[in-house]
């Protein structure tokens, strides 16, 4: 029998809701801001299937060329067959790489940007450094990444469950919990609210915060235990056995996660959504 490799981890966080996130004139207003609606070269790094990218080709003033940079070839496939006949790609290079070893020349390109990348990235101070690396001098650095505390703050208010000790609970328990992902499992939920950290001494300049301002209706699929225990929870425990004061908060924050999770099962089952993206302007 034929071996089939296991998908890689995005494949559950990739798929065309991702359009949802964005409102086109909003990603014209950011182009605008920059300076940048008639680049001639954009570079998104960590492309997946070409979402974002595809939502910044089509704001565009005239077609560009387009790279995507992704480690996983079946995305790379899927990002070619979106571009293949898209009005904003001159031409479209899907480049089989990591995000903190880009295989472009320095001072190469107009436009470059990434969304939820750097949340996933081993040393994403490197992958800063390699995208300040590949702009040219006066091009742009458009970074999205997501400030998922926030996300999941607000399911409490949709629910209306209010802020009592169990909740509390359980934003101590995802404070200990986020800070062993960065630490051991290189996964930063939160990155957004670092971005000017990482990118001030790279040589990015000009450096602007905006967020995106969707709102979808939608079901709470961020629910309290549908992240912070998929990572299995022999392991998670195992990290909070430091000490007796950790292991409490383990124990508190899961009996927590599960009274939230049956109380958010018993309300109204749509909500009016919004994933909370950080977004960073910075020229060179």
């Amino acid at each position: 029998m034929k071996e089939t490799s296991p998908p890689p981890h995005s494949h559950q966080y990739l798929d065309d809701n991702r359009y949802g996130w964005w409102r086109a004139d909003s990603i014209r207003l950011l182009l605008e801001r920059a300076g940048a609606t008639r680049p001639s070269a954009i570079a998104d790094i960590g492309t997946g299937q070409g979402h974002w990218l595809d939502a910044i080709a089509s704001q565009l003033d005239h077609a560009a060329m387009l790279y995507g940079i992704d480690r996983e070839a079946c995305w790379l496939e899927d990002a070619e067959q979106r571009f293949r006949r898209h009005p904003g790609a001159k031409t479209f290079t899907p480049i089989r790489a990591d995000a903190a070893s880009i295989p472009l020349e320095n001072d190469s390109i107009d436009i470059v940007t990434c969304q939820t990348l750097l949340m996933h990235c081993e040393d994403p101070a490197a992958v800063a450094r390699e995208m300040v690396r590949v702009v040219r001098p006066g091009g742009t650095l458009l970074i999205v990444e997501p400030v998922n505390l926030l996300n999941r703050t607000q399911v409490f208010e949709m629910a209306r469950l209010g802020f009592d000790k169990s909740h509390i609970d359980v934003i101590r328990f995802w404070s200990h919990y986020h800070a062993y992902l960065r630490r051991e499992k290189c996964v930063d939920h939160d990155i957004g609210a670092r971005l000017p950290d990482l990118f001030i001494g790279t040589g990015a300049r000009d450096i602007a915060l905006f967020q995106n301002d969707t709102i979808m209706i939608g079901a709470a699929t961020d629910r309290p235990t549908s992240d912070d225990y998929e990572y299995a929870s022999p392991e998670v425990r195992a990290a909070f056995a430091d000490n007796e004061h950790e292991q409490a908060l383990y124990a508190r924050g899961r009996a927590a996660f599960d009274k939230l999770d049956r109380a958010i099962g018993t309300v109204a089952q749509t909500y009016p959504m919004r994933q909370n993206l950080v977004v960073m302007l910075a020229s060179k």
